[in-house]
């Protein structure tokens, strides 16, 4: 289990999903590990917890977690490919 502080958020590693916990709502990205590929398939965030950063924060996380563990990002979440929009620096980890 991994604990770690991002944008004042604190992302939890549950083994298949990165969690944020906001006045006891749940954020989420679940991801699945298979070659070497960390494929990020669904983000979500509750509409009272939405406008936070959480979900910038959860996918800034991945990105991170894929780099220190020798991973390519898949980018299966509308999310993600509209976070990459923003932050083309993470696409050279990208998984074609």
């Amino acid at each position: 289990m991994l604990l770690q502080a991002t944008r004042h958020n604190v992302v939890l590693d549950s083994g298949d999903r990165f969690v944020i916990n906001f006045e006891g709502h749940d954020s989420y990205l679940t991801y699945r590990i298979h070659q070497q590929t960390l494929d990020l398939y669904c983000a979500y965030v509750p509409e009272l917890s939405r406008g936070n950063g959480h979900a910038c924060s959860l996918i800034s996380h991945a990105f991170q977690y894929a780099v220190l563990n020798g991973l390519r990002v898949k980018a299966s979440c509308l999310a993600v490919k509209a976070y990459l929009k923003i932050n083309p620096e993470w696409n050279y980890i990208l998984a074609f």
